[in-house]
């Protein structure tokens, strides 16, 4: 197996690993979709009720935290050595520039879950302060589109670097500081607010 179907392996098992994660350690908070979508899911209307409560209390609340949401947030630096690797890896390299924070989400392409984030990042857009302040980005995903080695000498590149820590994720890029936020949102109405709380960062 050539080092490309090897990373392609890995890659698909952490997939995996994440996902029994998310299960077992976030038993209730598994992402489920509101609405039309959870009706296709087969849903009771028990399991519709607690989503629905859940999101009017994150609504009504007047201290509403996404971190008591079951929101995981990391911030990371960019490594200088994927700006480096651009003249021979410029693939992503659009989501690493500009004036505008860039939104990032890989709708995975067959995967109900991904798609429930992105119809919410849709509507999250439909507000003209996130509009003015994020470049959205929902790039359809699958397996055949994965690449995570880089054209040499380099071992990291934007396409490999955003690949690997932001595909089961939201991100958030600000490319004046080269920073990204990485958040686990297992709510679609945490979308919203999440966005909202970064638009100054």
């Amino acid at each position: 197996m050539n080092n490309k179907g090897t990373s392609f392996l890995q890659f698909l098992v952490f997939l995996l690993v994440l996902t029994v994660g998310v299960f077992v350690l976030f038993p209730n908070t598994v992402p489920v979709p509101l609405g039309s979508a959870m009706n296709q899911m087969g849903l009771t209307q028990a399991e519709k009720s607690i989503l629905e409560q859940g999101k009017q209390a994150f609504n009504a609340s007047a201290n509403s935290s996404l971190d008591d949401h079951f929101t995981m947030i990391n911030e990371l630096q960019i490594p200088q050595a994927v700006y480096d690797s651009i003249p021979t890896n410029p693939s992503f390299q659009e989501y690493l520039v500009g004036n505008k924070k860039q939104v990032l989400f890989f709708n995975i392409k067959g995967v109900a879950v991904a798609q429930y984030f992105s119809n919410a990042i849709d509507q999250a857009f439909l507000a003209p302060d996130i509009q003015a302040s994020y470049q959205k980005n929902v790039i359809p995903f699958s397996s055949a589109d994965i690449n995570l080695s880089c054209n040499p000498p380099h071992t990291t590149c934007p396409e490999a670097w955003l690949v690997r820590n932001c595909s089961t994720k939201i991100c958030i890029i600000n490319p004046q500081t080269r920073r990204v936020i990485v958040a686990d949102v297992f709510k679609d109405y945490l979308v919203k607010p999440l966005l909202e709380k970064y638009k100054n960062w």
